[in-house]
C-alpha cells in the first residue's frame, strides 16, 4: 500500500542542503553517473514519444535482461532503480536521465556500458540547483508552471541568479520520485534550476 501513497524507498542522489527559504531550497548535489536517452521532438510537445523511459528502462534491466554489458566480463547486469527520474530541458532537444546508484557506481569507467546506441552514459558534475516541490502528476505545463514561480521567487529574494547554459536559455530540469500508479496528490515532483549566489552574499 504504501506504494500507491507515494513512499519513496529507492536510492536518492546524495546532496546537501544550503539554504532554505519560504518557496524553494538550495541544495549541493555531489556528483553521479546518470544514463541518459534524447526526446524525438522535445518533452511535452504533441508528438512526445515515451521511447526514453522504456530504452533507459530496458539498460537497466527492468523488463528482463538487461541490454548493457559489464566491460569486465562481458556479461549484462541488472541495475537497481534510483529516484528522481529527472528530464533536462535546459537543451532544444530534451532528455530523460536515470541516476545510477552511487553506492555502486562512482565513475564512468564502472558502469555497464549500454547496447541501445539511443542510450548514453554522462558523468553530472557536483551542482547547486535550486529545488521548488510540487504535486500531481508530472505534465510540461505543470512543470514550466512551477519554473516560472520558481524564477519570480529567486528574483524577489535576490540572493541567488539562475544559472544560463551557453545558448543563453536557463539551466533547469524536472524531477519526478514515483511511479505513474501513485495517486496524484501523494506524487513529489520537483524542479530543478541551476544557481549561483549574488556577489556580497555570505558563502
Amino acid at each position: 500500500m504504501g506504494m500507491i501513497f507515494g513512499k519513496i524507498s529507492e536510492e536518492l542522489p546524495r546532496h546537501s542542503v544550503i539554504a532554505t527559504q519560504a518557496t524553494y531550497v538550495i541544495r549541493r548535489y555531489e556528483p553521479s553517473i546518470a544514463a541518459v536517452c534524447d526526446y524525438t521532438n522535445g518533452w511535452g510537445s504533441t508528438s512526445s514519444d515515451s521511447a526514453p523511459f522504456g530504452s533507459l528502462a530496458r539498460y537497466i534491466g527492468v523488463f528482463g535482461a538487461a541490454e548493457n554489458v559489464q566491460s569486465r566480463s562481458a556479461a549484462s547486469e541488472k541495475i537497481a532503480m534510483t529516484a528522481p527520474v529527472v528530464i533536462d530541458l535546459a537543451q532544444p532537444t530534451h532528455a530523460m536521465k536515470f541516476l545510477l546508484p552511487r553506492t555502486q557506481y562512482a565513475s564512468l569507467e564502472g558502469a555497464p556500458k549500454p547496447t541501445n546506441p539511443r542510450v548514453r552514459l554522462e558523468e553530472l558534475p557536483e551542482r547547486v540547483v535550486a529545488v521548488r516541490t510540487f504535486t500531481g502528476n508530472l505534465r510540461a505545463e505543470r512543470a514550466r508552471e512551477n519554473l516560472d514561480q520558481l524564477l519570480k521567487d529567486l528574483a524577489h529574494d535576490g540572493l541567488w541568479h539562475a544559472v544560463k547554459a551557453g545558448d543563453g536559455n536557463i539551466s533547469w530540469q524536472a524531477a519526478g520520485y514515483n511511479a505513474p500508479f501513485v495517486l496524484p496528490w501523494f506524487k513529489t515532483n520537483e524542479i530543478h534550476v541551476a544557481v549561483k549566489e549574488h556577489k556580497g552574499t555570505a558563502e
